[in-house]
């Protein structure tokens, strides 16, 4: 049961960052952006270099 419980539990987890990354990639990297058109837009790969 135990071991049961604990692929439930990295599943969710595995969801959950998948969620987080996802949420990262296309809404707070597009505020980025918004913010620094004059400057250039920065790619997803840049923003994780340098954060």
């Amino acid at each position: 049961i135990n071991i049961i419980q604990d692929a439930a539990l990295m599943s969710e987890q595995v969801y959950f960052v998948t969620v987080c990354h996802y949420y990262l990639e296309h809404h707070l990297l597009k505020e980025i952006n918004d913010d620094k058109e004059e400057k250039g837009q920065i790619s997803w790969e840049t923003f994780k270099v340098n954060y």
